[in-house]
């Protein structure tokens, strides 16, 4: 699944399961009020889902119950290699409803994680290494300003990048440098995907 739907999966399931039943430097991802892939300085990956319902019949307790039981189980099948509670491969940091809105917030232990829990992909690389289809986009610099092919980027070795595929808004822990065309930045370290494949170069 792509960012969000993997959250907003699980919330729907425990809306729809109560109406059955007639019930390092990280960055501080508080700010974000819609769905958003934090890319964290320690190669960590942090998932913000906000899903708004129209209906008031949810709790709390059963969405907490949902997603914990989907994250422990994903645990289970994937222990971490020190085998120890503070290094689970995911874990949950929010989980809240409140106004007719659902709030999720999971970290992830990488990118592979990332991609195994929500079968989605995404890649975190040296921008020197990504792959030919990546550079084949076009790019502008972070004030919106084209700069043409990706061989117009000087020393991209200097660089990180993360490649999206999905459309999204994308938080990274260092200043964004270039960007697909296909990406609007909105200020030094976030930018939001219109479609994809979309690349942010950042240092």
């Amino acid at each position: 699944m792509t960012i969000g739907r993997k959250c907003a999966a699980l919330i729907l399931a425990a809306v729809l399961t109560l109406s059955v039943t007639g019930c390092g430097g990280n960055i501080d991802v508080s700010k974000f009020t819609e769905n958003t892939l934090v890319i964290n300085k320690d190669g960590s990956v942090t998932e913000v889902s906000v899903e708004s319902f129209g209906e008031d019949y949810y709790t709390q307790e059963a969405l907490e119950s949902f997603v914990n039981a989907e994250v422990d189980g994903y645990n289970g099948q994937h222990p971490s290699a020190s085998g120890k509670e503070k290094d689970k491969v995911v874990t949950v940091d929010t989980i809240k409803v409140k106004d007719g809105s659902a709030r999720v917030v999971l970290k992830y232990a990488d990118a592979q994680a990332y991609r195994d829990f929500n079968n989605a992909s995404l890649d975190c690389v040296k921008a020197s290494e990504l792959s030919a289809d990546a550079r084949a986009l076009g790019f502008k610099d972070e004030k919106g300003e084209s700069i043409g092919a990706w061989s117009a980027v000087e020393k991209p070795e200097d660089y990180q990048a993360v490649v999206i595929y999905s459309p999204l808004q994308v938080a990274v822990s260092g200043k964004i440098a270039y960007v697909s065309e296909n990406v609007t930045v909105t200020d030094k370290s976030t930018a939001k995907c219109d479609s994809t494949p979309a690349v942010i170069v950042y240092k």
